[in-house]
């Protein structure tokens, strides 16, 4: 979060960032000659046939990891909102960036990767199963012991044991 004399402040992309601009290499001219960087992409996150809703961040976890909300129109809510899921129409679905970039792609991608065993000393990897139907959203996390955690006979393939299944 950026901030003024005046509080807390927004602010959006111009122009596309690459890699090779974290160094001090790549002059100025360059990087404001790109085409403007897009501001809002509009996708059809919950498969209702409207490509009526747009990501929005609402924060950031290590290493860039981007949690968002899906904002927009759907058929059963004409009014701008923030898309849930069927289990608890109550509150956004949270999700990271590349989670509803799956979700948005035909046909529906299954389980998606959350945080990965050892990821900052992770000792559980969690997925996310996502499917969406009829226009509605299910979002179920699954967290699984990683294989460190669990002393298996070594003549076994390892099978992750299942911690936790939480409804998004």
């Amino acid at each position: 979060m950026l901030f003024n004399e005046k509080g807390a402040v927004a602010m959006l992309q111009r122009w596309p960032t690459r890699l090779d601009d974290m160094g001090d290499e790549t002059p100025a001219a360059t990087i404001r000659g790109r085409a403007p960087a897009p501001v809002l992409r509009l996708q059809d996150y919950n498969h209702d046939g409207i490509a009526g809703e747009f990501l929005l961040q609402i924060d950031t976890l290590p290493c860039g990891k981007h949690l968002m909300v899906a904002i927009g129109t759907t058929r059963d809510h004409p009014r701008l909102h923030a898309l849930t899921s069927a289990e608890h129409s109550e509150r956004p679905l949270k999700l990271y960036s590349w989670q509803w970039e799956a979700l948005a792609r035909n046909p529906p991608p299954g389980e998606v990767m959350d945080w990965p065993c050892d990821d900052h000393g992770a000792a559980e990897e969690t997925t996310v199963r996502l499917r969406a139907e009829h226009g509605r959203l299910h979002a179920t996390a699954l967290t699984k012991a990683c294989p460190s955690q669990v002393s298996a006979p070594s003549r076994r393939p390892f099978v992750k044991k299942l911690v936790k299944r939480e409804a998004l």
